[in-house]
């Protein structure tokens, strides 16, 4: 999972973000990634058309954000719900979906 942030947050502002994420139960571990990370990332990921990224340095559009790890996928929708309301976070990103389907083949798994 991800959680994007705000611009323009100060150092403060991250720090006390990335505690109230290790502060929710179903989280195991976080990760920033600041801006300039990501547009490392994205540069890498690219290959050789990493060039269509250069110039953004100084005006980079990608927002800082935490990697997400959790501990049961059962309960990603509330963690979901709780990340979106840590003050700071814009959007979160997350497969649900993928989650869910793989919380029903556990439990089937755990019954047989």
């Amino acid at each position: 999972m991800t959680a994007f942030l705000y611009d323009n947050l100060t150092a403060d502002d991250l720090e006390i973000i990335g505690i109230s994420l290790q502060n929710i139960d179903n989280v195991s571990q976080v990760r920033l990634l600041t801006k300039d990370e990501g547009l490392d990332t994205l540069k890498v990921k690219a290959g050789e058309d990493a060039d269509l990224y250069d110039g953004l340095e100084d005006n980079n559009p990608l927002p800082d954000s935490y990697g997400i790890q959790i501990k049961d996928t059962a309960l990603l929708r509330d963690t979901v719900v709780q990340v979106k309301n840590i003050t700071g976070v814009w959007k979160v990103n997350a497969q649900t979906e993928v989650a869910s389907t793989l919380a029903a083949v556990k439990k089937v798994v755990n019954y047989a």
